[in-house]
């Protein structure tokens, strides 16, 4: 195994005593022979400023921890960078509710060691002699922060980060993105979305997915940045040919290893060690190892780095070379510093020559061995230390021909211009509309010296640092500090501002509610432009999959259309009761109160039940044909399975038997999953009845024979209703109706879907497979479904009556038939809960009857 000394040093404060108070933070400064020791701490409360730091900085002479309820939680954490010095005095400032109440010290230390990648624990106590109540703790061992793997990698990953400008992180098709910082550059690494979200990504071994689809259902990942890929000098391509991915977690830190492969077979190996999201929160820049974006030996060691020229938007100009006549300009965009300074943390690098976000760096006027480059792809700039005038920093260079370069340089930069004012603005235009607002800044020698200037905008001094107006034209800013103009000029422009009205027209106001009338909605701007295909409509607060609105609820319904950040002002539609007698149906021996089941699926995850739902409809619908069989006189076959699970897991003792007797493998690598897949009622219930394998290769296989009505089935068969119009074979007792195949494109699919249900429930009864949206796409779910409201006037189902293996979530699960509106508002029929519901709607996909027996 092998131990990464190159972590930073986790730091424990446990403050006891009276912390009664809701905000104490405690401000560590370490003193070495008098002297303040610079302490670099990640992410964490700013005594100074009272604010949260956005990322990573460096903070010389104390590491704040944060703004923490010690009362409610006595341990707070702090990671800071490893250091080691002797004769050291540790001062400790308690700070409560923001103002400084104790001083703590303690001291001198002979010696004093944080190492990478361990912990300590400093015991801190509020007393009336203000001492500390126990030693500096430190660990010797792996288990306080320590961690370890075997994993060789070639690159190490700096930071680790979801949040990340431009990382894609679209849940529904290629998982959840985290930006990894490597080589001098990123790759974005996708894991799948059921198995990741914005703070946690689950431990376990992950597959490489070529495609941008991946299930969520299973553990995969891809990389989607080509730039990161060519850094490591792997092909660049939009996909890899092969990889690997394992996620391991130690408390709060991962150990997350890649291995890829391009389609030349070279294969180089990623690894990041740490939390995730956290700024620099991995591997230590300049700390080797056996790889890393930051190890091994330099390329240029630049001389000399001095002040050339700084433009106005904020992005300055470098010039640096070393003793062979190397030589590079970098523009570096120091929105938050002076022109001499640079502020630690990672660059992006920027395509154009104006890198105007704060950042990002370009490169350019670049020689290397007397030949001038400007093929520069991409890039990262790291700057590993900053104070003042004094930098330590590398840059990491892509040229398109696939090679790469690195600078580095360690010094002062030359060429001050302390006492010059910059100031920038948040943006760089606004709108004319009185309330757009613009920003502005301003920085002397490093220092916000923002209060302690007077603004002027086109020669008049504005109140503050924010400006706005309903005038438009292009504005002149500078900045008065100390009575003296001394800043640089920024030009604004203020655009013409026409405010936007939008409107909804329907096609009618009044409709009937019976599900079949309709209502067509059209979007305007401004009076003129159809805006209908970009805008969204919305009925009694509910976004419309499209522009068509029916319903079966009469009433006054509002409907209002949004485009942008613009709301319609909202219209009022009058669906019409419509007169008929309202009768409702259930399947034969089924009440409201009796006669149907409901089997609840057990447990999640890998070994549980989560694609099962097939079975538990499968075990409901078998029940009621026994229940149906033996009413009729009749006495069950030996072999058959009915009543009441006696183990006690399912309400059935036939979801047992699916349990126990049918397997699974993974749809996409075929590998076997040690339980039940994903299957259809179609397979199960011959499966039971005669032993017939009809999987039709879903995921889902019988691994018995079955067969527990085989000795009296041909008799059994002759007398049910197999004789279905809606079926493409009518002779089946089982069969599958597909919505989108007929109904859904029907001129009136919710009288064709009704008329459907109705016989359905005449013959026997049937399961139904449903979505959670409208469009189709996403995971389909099986119900039973039991009966069903109709209106014999109009011939169209209104309501329907259904159990659901899915509609509870806490233990002790109860049965429960579920009541639904039927509506036609979508691509897919609608189902609307009566009352309260685990789901807001449901979307009907299919419908899979299954026949009764003939009394």
């Amino acid at each position: 195994m092998m131990t990464f000394e190159h972590l930073m040093h986790k730091v424990e404060y446990k403050l006891t005593g009276d912390v009664s108070h809701n905000n104490i933070a405690v401000e560590m400064v370490a003193l070495s022979g008098g002297k303040a020791i610079e302490l670099i701490q990640f992410g964490g409360y700013d005594m100074t400023t009272g604010e949260w730091s956005s990322k990573a900085t460096a903070k010389a002479h104390y590491a704040a921890i944060t703004d923490h309820n010690f009362e409610l939680k006595p341990t707070a954490t702090a990671m800071i960078y490893p250091f080691e010095a002797t004769n050291v005095e540790l001062l400790f400032n308690v700070y409560i509710d923001g103002k400084k109440e104790y001083s703590i010290t303690k001291g001198p230390l002979s010696s004093f060691k944080m190492s990478a990648g361990k912990s300590s624990t400093i015991n801190l106590a509020l007393t009336d002699e203000n001492k500390v109540k126990e030693e500096v703790e430190e660990d010797t061992g792996n288990s306080g922060g320590g961690v370890t793997s075997d994993f060789d990698a070639d690159y190490y990953i700096t930071t680790f980060d979801s949040g990340a400008s431009g990382i894609s992180t679209n849940t529904g098709y290629y998982g959840y993105g985290y930006r990894a910082y490597v080589a001098g550059s990123y790759i974005d690494v996708h894991f799948s979305t059921g198995f990741s979200s914005t703070s946690s990504i689950e431990p376990g071994d992950y597959e490489w997915k070529s495609s941008s689809w991946m299930d969520h259902s299973q553990r995969h990942f891809t990389i989607r940045n080509n730039a990161g890929l060519a850094a490591m000098g792997l092909k660049k391509s939009t996909t890899l040919n092969s990889g690997s991915a394992t996620v391991e977690k130690e408390g709060d830190v991962y150990i997350i290893s890649l291995t890829l492969t391009d389609q030349n077979s070279k294969t180089v190996k990623v690894q990041y060690i740490g939390e995730l999201n956290v700024q620099d929160g991995g591997q230590v820049p300049n700390a080797g190892g056996s790889g890393g974006s930051e190890g091994g030996s330099t390329d240029i060691e630049l001389t000399s780095l001095s002040v050339k020229s700084a433009a106005a938007n904020g992005c300055y100009t470098f010039t640096g070379f070393d003793t062979l006549g190397n030589t590079i300009d970098l523009l570096v965009n120091t929105t938050d510093a002076t022109s001499t300074t640079i502020s630690r943390g990672l660059y992006e690098f920027a395509a154009t020559a104006y890198a105007n976000n704060e950042g990002l760096f370009h490169a350019n006027n670049i020689k290397l061995d007397g030949t001038s480059r400007s093929d520069v792809e991409s890039g990262m700039m790291h700057v590993i230390t900053a104070t003042g005038t004094n930098v330590n920093l590398s840059v990491n260079l892509n040229f398109e021909d696939g090679t790469s370069k690195r600078y580095t340089f360690a010094g002062n930069i030359s060429g001050a211009e302390d006492n010059n004012v910059y100031i920038s603005a948040n943006k760089t235009s606004i709108l004319a509309n009185g309330t757009d607002t613009i920003t502005f800044k301003a920085m002397r020698a490093g220092v916000n010296v923002t209060d302690n200037c007077y603004f002027y905008v086109n020669g008049s001094v504005i109140g503050g640092d924010t400006f706005s107006t309903k005038i438009q034209g292009t504005y002149t800013v500078y900045a008065m500090y100390n009575s003296v103009k001394s800043s640089n000029e920024l030009t604004i422009v203020v655009e013409e501002y026409i405010p936007d009205t939008i409107t909804v027209i329907p096609s009618k106001t009044e409709f009937n509610a019976d599900g079949s009338d309709s209502v067509t909605f059209t979007v305007k701007k401004n009076g003129t432009t159809d805006i209908t295909s970009q805008s969204s409509i919305y009925v009694d607060g509910t976004r419309l999959n499209g522009t068509v609105y029916r319903t079966t609820i009469a009433g006054t319904h509002s409907v209002y259309a949004k485009y942008n950040d613009i709301n319609s002002e909202s219209i009022t539609l009058t669906a019409v009761a419509v007169s008929g007698t309202l009768r409702r149906t259930f399947a034969d021996g089924v009440t409201i109160d009796s006669g149907w089941y409901d089997v609840n699926k057990i447990g999640l995850g890998e070994t549980g039940d989560i694609d099962m739902c097939w079975a538990a409809s499968a075990s409901n619908m078998i029940q009621w044909f026994q229940d149906r069989y033996v009413a009729a006189g009749n006495t069950l076959p030996a072999n058959a399975v009915s009543g009441e699970d006696s183990t006690g897991n399912y309400e059935l003792a036939l979801m047992k038997l699916f349990r126990d007797n049918w397997g699974g493998k993974d749809s996409y690598t075929g590998e076997e999953l040690g339980r039940p897949g994903g299957g259809t009622i179609n397979a199960a219930i011959p499966w039971y009845f005669e032993g017939l394998n009809v999987n039709g290769g879903s995921s889902a296989y019988p691994m018995t024979s079955g067969g527990y009505w085989s000795s009296v089935w041909s008799g059994v068969e002759s007398h049910m209703y197999c004789e279905y119009t809606y079926l493409t074979y009518s002779n089946m007792y089982v069969g599958e109706y597909l919505a989108y195949n007929s109904w859904n494109n029907a001129d009136n699919k919710l009288k064709t879907f009704s008329d459907h249900v109705v016989q359905f429930i005449e013959r026997g009864m049937a399961s139904m497979t449903v979505g959670l949206n409208g469009s189709g796409i996403g995971v389909s779910h099986a119900v039973t479904l039991w009966g069903y409201e109709i209106n014999e006037d109009t011939g169209i189902v209104t309501r329907l009556w259904i159990t659901d293996s899915d509609d509870l979530e806490t233990e002790p699960k109860a049965t429960l038939l579920n009541e639904f509106t039927l509506s036609d508002e979508t691509t897919y029929l609608k189902l609307t809960p009566v009352g309260s519901s685990k789901y807001g709607a449901l979307y009907i996909k299919d419908l899979r009857p299954f026949s009764g027996y003939k009394k």
